[in-house]
């Protein structure tokens, strides 16, 4: 008996050893790639970007290029993503920039940015991007109106978009802009007063009566279009607000049938944001080469357990997408609520946060070989990449190499730096 005890307790340390190797030539395959490929990054606001001239080769023939972030709240991956933003733009004639946020509110900041203030303009994003840093690429935006300014996210962000439909139909239909605005305060209260509650009859009867009046105006705005072919702005901003409107009322049916089912809920929210950036690349800029600016969960390609923005994306328009992940070696960030949290130490050899450690400067770029299978073999194993949103389940590891095209690493972060 002992000696059979001893055999498998042998076996079992065997077993450990074994896999503590594996587990250290994969994080050697890491350290060797990144010694030898990865592109030096500097974090700083230097404009001559000759750190970034990597990225031209990796994104030759991409159209569409997603730019993530482990959460919403690094001032150095902000900062760091400004500068991305800036070249693409400058350098790679990038013209549209699509945010992780409400559809509606973003156009209406895209069409007032010229008279807005550039520190009122970031109240149009998702709270935890209205920081200092997003104040640096609004008026980055003020000053390049050629870059276009747009949300994907049906969920509102800031206030109502009832001012730039009163600016459009104002004119045309004052009743119709009246019954818009009256419509949105109805939802933005209504929405508030579901958020921790049990759902009800009334609610539902309250819900469908908000949807019947958006459907109103939807109907109404049909009958005025012809007024807004005249030129392909109007056309644009009919298009823009029409779109809106179609968003708040997914919404406002996707949230409350799935308010408790979150699986069914993000999957929804996902779907949705999917549509609205083929909607965009496809109907509103069909020419332009788009940047999308949104978390890691929403650009990945790939996800075990949930239908995410990028899976669909990428079945959609296989060749023109390139999909940068973001992540951090230590440091400490604002999490959703603002709240300071520190990066948790790596556990072990196949932990992100050990190979960044690594590195041998502050940040670096690097695009995923692809020409031979066994050059990328180190890419598709699970690596840990913990203080990050990947799904439902909380799950720990990551098939980076499955995920996305290439990785932008920062060996430090710090709080993104917030305005109120």
């Amino acid at each position: 008996m002992k000696k059979k005890i001893l055999l498998l307790l042998l076996s079992w340390l065997m077993g450990k050893m074994g896999s503590a190797q594996n587990n250290e030539a994969l994080f050697k395959r890491w350290e060797s790639y990144l010694d030898k490929k990865a592109d030096p990054i500097e974090l700083t606001q230097d404009t001559s970007f000759e750190d970034l001239k990597g990225l031209k080769k990796a994104l030759l023939g991409k159209r569409i290029i997603l730019l993530g972030e482990f959460n919403h709240g690094s001032k150095e991956v902000n900062l760091l993503k400004n500068r991305i933003i800036q070249y693409l733009h400058q350098k790679l004639d990038y013209k549209v920039l699509l945010l992780e946020s409400g559809i509606g509110e973003v156009n209406t900041l895209n069409h007032n940015r010229s008279v807005l203030a550039v520190e009122n303009m970031i109240y149009r994003l998702t709270g935890p991007w209205q920081s200092e840093e997003f104040v640096s690429l609004m008026g980055y935006a003020q000053k390049n109106e050629d870059l276009v300014l747009g949300g994907f996210d049906p969920q509102k962000s800031g206030g109502s978009f009832a001012p730039f439909f009163q600016q459009k139909f104002g004119k045309i239909g004052p009743q119709l802009s009246k019954l818009l605005s009256e419509t949105e305060t109805q939802n933005q209260s209504f929405v508030r007063d579901i958020q921790r509650v049990e759902l009800t009859p009334v609610h539902f009867l309250k819900r469908d009566s908000i949807i019947q009046a958006y459907q109103e105006i939807l109907q109404s705005m049909q009958a005025h279009q012809p007024q807004f072919m005249l030129d392909k702005k109007a056309e644009t901003d009919f298009m823009v607000i029409q779109k809106s409107i179609e968003n708040r009322i997914a919404y406002l049916y996707y949230f409350t049938t799935y308010k408790k089912q979150l699986r069914q809920r993000w999957a929804a929210r996902d779907s949705i944001m999917a549509a609205n950036v083929l909607w965009y690349a496809k109907e509103l800029y069909p020419q332009e080469k788009i940047i999308i600016s949104a978390h890691n969960y929403h650009i990945s390609k790939y996800n075990e357990k949930e239908l995410v923005m990028g899976e669909i994306l990428k079945a959609a328009l296989p060749n023109d997408l390139y999909t940068i992940g973001f992540f951090a070696g230590q440091g400490s960030f604002a999490n959703n609520a603002r709240k300071t949290e520190n990066l948790s130490p790596a556990t072990g050899a196949k932990d992100i946060k050990a190979i960044v450690s690594k590195l041998k400067t502050e940040a670096v770029f690097f695009d995923f070989p692809n020409k031979i299978k066994q050059q990328r073999s180190w890419l598709d194993d699970n690596l840990t990449v913990s203080d990050t949103f990947i799904d439902l389940d909380n799950t720990p590891t990551m098939l980076i190499g499955k995920c996305f095209d290439g990785l932008f690493l920062l060996k430090n972060i710090t709080p993104a730096v917030y305005k109120n």
